[in-house]
């Protein structure tokens, strides 16, 4: 059974006891961001995107970190990496990027989710971060804004 949080909340303003509540929050509080299994990419996909990433120099950071947060999990499942990827480029060429991974790992017309909390964890980006500067060039991507060197994040995309 999952919550997300907005259904937290939907359930709080129906009155939820306060004590439920709590808990819920609790665990939510302690739920480390991660993409959904069946959104993860497959490991051909994952070692050609890492390596188109890796030599445009859009990201740093070592392989096993970029499998661990992107790519299928081994069971058992891997201990998270200390330190994240890292992105080279702007905010708004990372929300683009995080338009195309969603559009890419979500199949089926009805559209898609852009996966930020997650996405930024695996890049490093705070909570703050996420919510200041990324989150609005999220919205624009959405309303069709098309960042400085798209193209170079079209043509990784196109190529996998």
């Amino acid at each position: 059974l999952t919550f997300s949080g907005g259904e937290i909340s939907a359930l709080k303003r129906r009155g939820l006891p306060d004590a439920l509540a709590a808990d819920l929050d609790a665990v939510k509080a302690g739920k480390i961001a991660e993409l959904p299994a069946a959104e993860r990419l497959d490991a051909d996909t994952a070692k050609s995107l890492y390596s188109a990433l890796t030599s445009t120099g859009l990201i740093s950071g070592p392989w096993d970190t970029f499998a661990y947060y992107l790519g299928q999990q081994t069971n058992p499942k891997p201990k998270r990496p200390k330190t994240p990827l890292s992105w080279h480029r702007s905010g708004a060429l990372f929300a683009y990027f995080a338009r195309r991974i969603s559009e890419r790992t979500q199949p089926g017309g009805y559209g898609y989710t852009i996966r930020e909390k997650p996405l930024c964890l695996a890049f490093g980006w705070t909570d703050r971060q996420r919510v200041n500067d990324i989150r609005p060039e999220i919205q624009k991507v959405r309303n069709g804004h098309r960042p400085k060197d798209y193209a170079q994040i079209d043509i990784i995309f196109n190529t996998l």
